[in-house]
């Protein structure tokens, strides 16, 4: 199996909003492979392609055939404090239309920090629920 060339093989995804354009970063399983979505959410004021690549998530599940999503907050996640909490409805919608065009699957959630906080959310959140949610640094 071919690894891939990152950052080059992250394909750019733009996501039209109530509130305006909004970014992920996607790398698609090898094909004929038809594993599982999983999304990766970095922690606050951080950047998705960043950590995509530099954590090395993206390659390591693109090795295990699973798909890929990095989505770019604004600033930082709704995940739950009070003091985000106005922007929810946007990064809800977001993130649940980056589910929905990637297709019908098994869907994964990883986040780092803030973005630990807010996979944690949305896997009470989302239905049906993810089947798999890692948190790293995670304040919960």
């Amino acid at each position: 199996m071919t690894q891939p060339t990152l950052p080059d093989d992250l394909e750019p995804v733009a996501v039209l909003t109530e509130t305006g354009l909004r970014i992920a970063h996607k790398l698609d399983a090898p094909k004929n492979r038809d594993g599982g979505l999983y999304l990766g959410f970095h922690g606050g004021t951080g950047n998705a392609a960043l950590f995509a690549t530099r954590s090395g998530l993206a390659e390591a599940l693109h090795a295990q055939g699973q798909s890929s999503v990095f989505p770019q907050a604004k600033g930082h996640w709704c995940d739950g404090r009070l003091s985000l909490e106005s922007g929810w409805p946007d990064d809800l919608e977001f993130i649940e239309d980056l589910i929905r065009t990637s297709g019908p699957r098994p869907l994964g959630l990883v986040g780092l920090s803030n973005g630990a906080m807010f996979a944690q959310r949305l896997a009470c959140e989302l239905l049906p629920a993810p089947k798999a949610l890692v948190m790293v640094m995670g304040a919960m």
